[in-house]
């Protein structure tokens, strides 16, 4: 079951908004009768109607998971300061039903990433209200003294965890945890970092602000969600976890 206006938006006839609008108008018939409460249950036998026209049969919700490779787009359609050769995340998978990447990683990064067309699972992913952690292996180089590159130090770490300003305002970005599982010895450490927001390429931003640059940056985890699969679920059990 689904609500009202939800199933309205994956007929992908209308947006969100405008199904809760087309509802709450009275301008929507299940089987028949009048229902202007958008959060009504419907089932995928119900016939639907707007202004008296028989929506197209919803289409299955689909939840995909993928290992994103460095110089794939996390994109839907390439934008004009886009590689024009570089593919896309859809690429990979079925054309219909539609589904659209959840949350971004950016050219040069890969790991784990998500495709749906249920746009409730993808807020709840993306938007820190539902806190919803997510794990990065991030390879990082210190600032170049005059003799050798700097270490990554207990002070990174706690800085990063107490969280940094990003954006040159009042709002701070912080990591949950953040633990070295390695280091060189000439100044290349690899990170481990856990975060339950973060948007388009903050993690980099995050760690350049306590001046540490990103070499690598692979999402290792989200949620109960592992790269590799090697959690004992199986993936839809894990997507299930998810929206509960």
């Amino acid at each position: 079951l689904l609500p009202l206006d939800k199933a309205i938006a994956l007929t992908e006839a209308y947006t969100p908004s405008q199904a809760h609008a087309l509802v709450t108008e009275g301008r929507v018939t299940v089987d028949g009768e009048c229902e202007r409460r958008p959060g009504a249950l419907v089932s995928r036998a119900q016939q639907l109607a707007v202004d008296d026209r028989v929506l197209a049969c919803r289409p299955e919700i689909v939840h995909y998971v993928l290992y994103k490779p460095r110089k794939v787009l996390t994109s839907c359609a390439r934008g004009p300061n886009d590689p024009p050769t570089a593919p896309l995340v859809t690429d990979f998978v079925p054309p219909r039903p539609r589904a659209v990447p959840v949350g971004r990683l950016d050219l040069e990064s890969e790991g784990l990433l998500l495709l749906t067309n249920d746009g409730s699972f993808a807020r709840m992913v993306t938007s820190p209200e539902f806190g919803v952690r997510k794990s990065y292996r991030v390879l990082v180089e210190g600032l170049r003294h005059p003799w050798r590159m700097q270490e990554v130090t207990s002070e990174h770490l706690h800085r990063l965890t107490d969280g940094v300003n990003v954006h040159g305002n009042d709002q701070r970005l912080g990591a949950e945890e953040a633990h070295v599982l390695d280091a060189d010895g000439q100044g290349r450490t690899l990170l481990q970092l856990t975060l339950s927001e973060g948007k388009r390429r903050e993690v980099r931003r995050m760690l350049r602000q306590v001046g540490l640059r990103t070499l690598c940056l692979i999402r290792t985890r989200i949620g109960p969600l592992e790269q590799p699969l090697s959690c004992p679920r199986t993936v839809p059990e894990a997507i299930q976890s998810l929206v509960q």
